[in-house]
């Protein structure tokens, strides 16, 4: 196994990695994929990173076209993160614990110190959908996202960045945690050279099914 799985495989640094757990299901299938453009101020080139959903489950996953042969799972109702890859005509998989704690003392925080101010803006049409607007500002942070309720399926943005304190926004603001995100950019105030963008850039019917079986858990 490479060094480079073993860095790269927990896209949630505040984990631990775990034996298999015994509640996962025998597989994880997934009827969309979601590809987003991602934008960093810290880094002088774009990111894509394919992410697919399911219309009947929680979970999401998520893989970077640069790097094909791995996967993962974010599994946040069984509280396991699964990253999967091929590696010699070998299967390995990785679990690791998913940091609940860390995200509820995020949430917390936010929630405890912050005022929650959102805006409306106006629509705007991404990829020929129609998206509503929103602009949420706290003491820390400003945030504009757009999204949509055209499809069966959701996803906030929120699990696309691991460690920010936007959780508590995102599952408080019904308006957004029950549609697409199609835009969003997060500014930290503290440091306004670092915002953050993501836009989708590709959505599509497409079955993909991992089957924990056939992968040999390290």
């Amino acid at each position: 196994m490479t060094e480079k799985f073993e860095l790269d495989s927990n896209p949630y640094r505040g984990g631990t990695k775990i034996s298999k757990p015994e509640n996962l299901p025998e597989e994880y299938s997934f009827d969309w994929k979601y590809q987003m453009k991602i934008t960093n101020g810290n880094y002088s080139e774009d990111m894509n990173l394919n992410y697919w959903l399911s219309s009947e489950n929680s979970y999401i996953a998520y893989s970077n076209p640069e790097s094909p042969e791995m996967f993962s799972v974010v599994d946040a109702e069984n509280q396991a993160i699964v990253s999967y890859t091929e590696e010699e005509g070998k299967s390995f998989a990785m679990s690791y614990s998913y940091p609940i704690d860390s995200i509820v003392e995020n949430n917390d925080a936010l929630g405890t110190n912050d005022a929650v101010n959102v805006t409306e803006l106006p629509d705007k049409e991404f990829l020929g959908y129609t998206a509503k607007g929103y602009e949420i500002d706290t003491s820390e942070s400003t945030m504009i996202i757009y999204v949509t309720s055209d499809f069966d399926v959701k996803f906030s943005g929120n699990a696309a960045i691991p460690g920010q304190n936007i959780a508590y926004i995102f599952s408080n603001t019904s308006e957004i945690k029950d549609s697409l995100t199609m835009y969003m950019k997060f500014v930290d105030k503290s440091d306004p050279d670092n915002a953050m963008e993501m836009e989708c850039v590709s959505i599509q019917k497409d079955k993909l099914v991992k089957k924990n079986s056939e992968y040999n858990f390290l």
